[in-house]
Order: structure tokens, then C-alpha cells, then sequence
């Protein structure tokens, strides 16, 4: 039986929650750009003393700058030497892992990387595969050398930048005979659960038996994991998402049966919400705030809904993993708890493609 770990990203205060912080996931731009966010993370370390660490190299920020999408940088480039900040240039190298694996200790660490942009056009996924596959490969093989000689006793995970199973069957015979111990896969790139399910299963097929899904909390995505650890056809599956502090942002609350957004103004919703038992410890649950939280200022309305967003999607990762025995089994638990017929049905065809 494998393990399934939800690691919570940029969660600043969670560790002060009642629920605690069971995995923390930090990136290098956060432990190395500045010296006020660098101590928010250590103080959060010292303070909750999570069990798994996860350091990410910062490819999400360097497919913001590129995208466009990043409001701090116009440019990136990866110079050895020079710091991460150079006004407004991103500047991410292979080295910076060292540098911030050394402060952080985590115990994954995933190789520095390119993103591509999700693309549906089988010729624009072809061309961002092709102009990007050197570089990930490059940094890919600088990244284990790195782990090899400063961080040897770090996991290594090779993020997968490409559309298809030819395309990671190329990537990884580009990277050789160099040992690593788990792929990660962005999930931005693999929204159809069919077609995650079909290279999930060549990588099992290729003796790779550690996977960490990146930037996701889709139920059906966080189901297949549960069920490809648990009946043993990985040894270890991770993954991570925002989604908890993104929802508090916007002042919505996540259903820990399916993990829908549900906005705290409904208050139809919340008062059916508040009828339900939890197992959640947050002041929102534990003291049936469900009703009375649209009122409390800001700043603490926001807080509550992270501690109770990630409890969330922890005791949906939980609960998916104990009920992940048969397809059966899943198809049971899902009917208890979420009227989603349509969901049920798609999720159990998808895993009786398993064998």
C-alpha cells in the first residue's frame, strides 16, 4: 500500500490552526528573494514542525513571467551566481536549489524546470514540448548532479513539461541513466482525467513509482490518486494546491465532501452546510460560525476560511484514501456524501480502467 500526502502551499498560518500542518511546500523564490518572507516560513517551520517538507524550484513562477502574467517581473533568466531578485528579472539556476535546500531541509526537492502553456492545438503542444524539452532536460540532469553532491539525502522529482506519452517517454531518454525518485506533473497541462489516467499507468509501467500532481484539488484527481495508492500501484503519491488560500481570498467556503466552493454570503447553503457533521477542528465548524461569518471583519473572516479550507482538503484526502478499496467502495462513500450522481458514475468508470 502506497501513501497519499496533500502538501499545502503558501499556507502562512496554518500552522497555528487546531488542525496543524502535516506537509508544508515552499519555493525557492520564496526562501531566497527576501529576508521578511524567508523568516515567515521558518517562523511557520519552528512553529507547526511539519512532518514532510517539499521544496519546488519555482517553475510556477517563472511560467508567470513568461505568460505575462506576473505583476513583480518582466523578464527571467537563469545566470549562475547573480541573486534571484535583480529589479524587475527573475533569475532562477540550477544552484539556487542548493542554496535554498540547504536553509529549508526538505525532504523532496523538484529539479528546476520550463513550463509550457496548456495548449489544445496538437501543433502548438508539439511546438511548446520542442521549445522547451533542451532546457528541461539540461536542468533536469544539473538538478540531480546538484542533489547528488550537496543534498544527497533529498528526493529528487523531474517535472514532466509535455502532452502525451511520447512525449515523456523522450524526455525521459533524454535524461538517461541519471537516478532520480519521482516525476511531477502540472496539472494545468492534464485536465482530462482519461488522459492523466493513461500516462499515470505508462509511468507505473516504466518502474517510476513516486508522483506529486502539481497545483491541483479536483476531487475526481485527488480519487485516482487515493486508488492508485492505495491498491499498491505507487509507492508514494503527493500533491499540492492553493486552492485553500485562494478560496479564502474570495471569501468561500470548501465542502469537505467534495470539495466545491460554496460563497459564505449563500447563507441557503451554509445553513445546510452547518447541519452536516464534521470532523474539522476549526473555529468555523467546531463553534458553528457557518452563519455568523459574513459579519466578522475582514482579516479574520479570511483567516478562519484557510484554517477550515485546508482542513478540507485534508480530510477529503483522508477519507478518499479510506474508502479506496474497490471501485465499489468509492462509488458507495460518494453517494453518502455528495449528490453528485453524474461525478460518481465518471469517477468509477475511470478507475475500473485500472488493472
Amino acid at each position: 500500500m502506497g501513501d497519499l500526502v496533500y502538501f499545502c502551499p503558501g499556507c502562512d498560518r496554518i500552522g497555528e490552526s487546531p488542525n496543524g500542518l502535516k506537509a508544508m511546500l515552499s519555493n525557492v523564490p520564496d526562501i531566497l528573494g527576501s529576508r521578511a518572507s524567508a523568516q515567515k516560513i521558518f517562523n511557520l517551520l519552528n512553529y507547526a514542525k511539519p512532518k514532510l517538507r517539499m521544496l519546488d524550484s519555482g517553475g510556477k513562477q517563472i511560467f508567470n513571467v513568461t505568460s505575462g502574467k506576473s505583476r513583480r517581473f518582466k523578464n527571467f533568466v537563469s545566470i549562475k551566481g547573480k541573486p534571484i531578485f535583480m529589479g524587475n528579472t527573475l533569475n532562477l539556476h540550477p544552484l539556487h536549489l542548493k542554496e535554498a535546500a540547504i536553509k529549508f531541509h526538505p525532504h523532496i526537492t523538484t529539479a528546476l524546470d520550463y513550463p509550457v502553456a496548456p495548449a489544445k492545438d496538437l501543433s502548438q503542444q508539439q511546438k511548446g514540448f520542442k521549445d522547451s524539452i533542451e532546457v528541461n532536460v539540461q536542468w533536469a540532469r544539473e538538478s540531480i548532479e546538484i542533489r547528488n553532491i550537496h543534498l544527497p539525502e533529498t528526493q529528487i522529482f523531474l517535472p514532466f513539461h509535455g502532452f502525451s506519452i511520447e512525449h515523456l517517454d523522450h524526455f525521459l531518454d533524454r535524461v538517461g541513466t541519471m537516478a532520480f525518485d519521482g516525476l511531477s506533473l502540472p496539472m494545468r497541462i492534464f485536465r482530462d482525467s482519461g488522459r492523466l489516467l493513461d500516462l499515470l499507468l505508462h509511468i507505473r509501467n516504466r518502474k517510476i513509482k513516486k508522483i506529486h500532481p502539481l497545483g491541483t484539488s479536483r476531487m475526481d484527481v485527488i480519487l485516482l490518486a487515493a486508488y492508485l495508492a492505495k491498491q499498491d500501484q505507487f509507492d508514494f503519491i503527493s500533491f499540492d494546491s492553493g486552492t485553500p488560500a485562494i478560496a479564502a481570498r474570495k471569501e468561500n467556503f470548501l465542502r469537505p465532501s467534495d470539495l466545491r466552493q460554496v460563497k459564505i454570503r449563500d447563507h441557503l447553503a451554509m445553513r445546510e452546510i452547518s447541519r452536516m457533521p464534521t470532523e474539522c477542528l476549526c473555529d468555523i465548524c467546531k463553534e458553528k460560525l457557518n452563519l455568523g461569518i459574513q459579519q466578522l471583519p475582514r482579516k479574520e473572516k479570511r483567516k478562519l476560511l484557510l484554517d477550515h479550507n485546508y482542513a478540507a482538503i485534508e480530510m477529503a484526502t483522508r477519507k478518499a484514501f479510506s474508502n479506496a478499496g474497490s471501485p465499489r467502495q468509492i462509488k458507495i462513500w460518494l453517494q453518502k456524501v455528495s449528490e453528485r450522481r453524474d461525478f460518481h458514475e465518471k469517477v468509477v468508470r475511470l478507475l475500473e480502467k485500472i488493472n
